[in-house]
């Protein structure tokens, strides 16, 4: 029974989606996945390899790689040693202590993964984008959270096309 009266639920954080089959067995309301979500828009662009940079419950559970088959996509993790700096950097975010080194060692593993073959970088930790600016790159850093509000923005809205709207808005500030 739905005593909330919602339409569906969306999680914002990538790491919580290790539960998020057990959450749809409780649950009559459709949940939203930030990764599949993610996967269609990398899908849509046409990128057939992606470089990931998430937590390490993230990756070490495959929650990318498990989905990327179904969209035929390749995911390039980093290596223990850069996901463990990765990890020392989300934790840094968190406690309001990042430093210009944390993103200059984001950039070199950003930097890892593309010579590696990765053509664009999923940014599955809803959050990196606070310490990294796409221009910085060759590749599109795809920012998970953005993605999801753009997808729940266009389920809400099919008509309107909303998200393109505040998207353009978001760019031109």
């Amino acid at each position: 029974m739905n005593r909330v009266k919602v339409d569906f639920i969306v999680i914002p954080c990538n790491t919580t989606h290790i539960f998020i089959e057990e959450l749809r067995e409780c649950s009559s309301i459709p949940i939203i996945s930030i990764i599949d979500e993610t996967l269609k828009l990398v899908e849509k662009k046409g990128y057939k390899k992606v470089g990931l940079l998430a937590t390490t419950k993230t990756v070490g559970n495959k929650l990318y790689e498990m989905s990327s088959k179904t969209y035929g996509i390749k995911v390039i993790l980093p290596t223990k040693t850069e996901q463990n700096k990765i990890s020392h950097i989300i934790l840094n975010i968190l406690n309001y202590k990042t430093s210009n080194k944390d993103k200059e060692i984001l950039k070199s593993i950003i930097n890892s993964l593309i010579r590696r073959g990765a053509e664009a970088i999923i940014l599955g930790c809803t959050d990196l984008q606070l310490l990294l600016k796409e221009s910085l790159f060759k590749v599109e850093l795809l920012d998970s959270m953005e993605i999801l509000m753009q997808s729940t923005f266009n389920i809400l809205f099919p008509k309107n096309n909303i998200s393109e709207k505040i998207c353009q808005k978001k760019s031109l500030s």
